[in-house]
């Protein structure tokens, strides 16, 4: 419930363990979800892995870097985790949209 008590106690955590990829997720979900749209990207840049993260950090990763001005870094995030994952809908569809985003005439990204 008290979300800046948790989010402190991650950031203690985080300094003591900096390694440690669970604690570095959740500080870059609690900050997405403030919007802290730069913070976010930091965190969770630190801990994707596009072959073994879950579609929903890749994409939330992926928003974060088209958000943040960097469409080709997400655009590679995307492209390795669809070719990780190459049955994964929302991973394509997110790949596809960043894609479109990029370039509205591209078609790879309307396929």
């Amino acid at each position: 419930g008290d979300i800046e008590r948790a989010r402190s106690v991650l950031v203690d955590l985080h300094q003591s363990f900096p390694n440690n990829s669970n604690v570095t997720t959740l500080l870059g979900v609690i900050a997405f979800q403030q919007g802290k749209d730069q913070e976010a990207e930091a965190y969770l840049s630190q801990v994707i892995d596009p072959e073994t993260a879950t579609p929903g950090l890749i994409q939330a990763s992926s928003i974060l870097k088209a958000r943040n001005n960097k469409i080709d870094d997400a655009i590679d995030l995307l492209k390795a985790a669809v070719g990780a994952q190459p049955r994964n809908a929302q991973l394509l569809a997110t790949y596809g949209l960043a894609l479109l985003q990029k370039d509205p005439l591209d078609k790879e990204g309307a396929i």
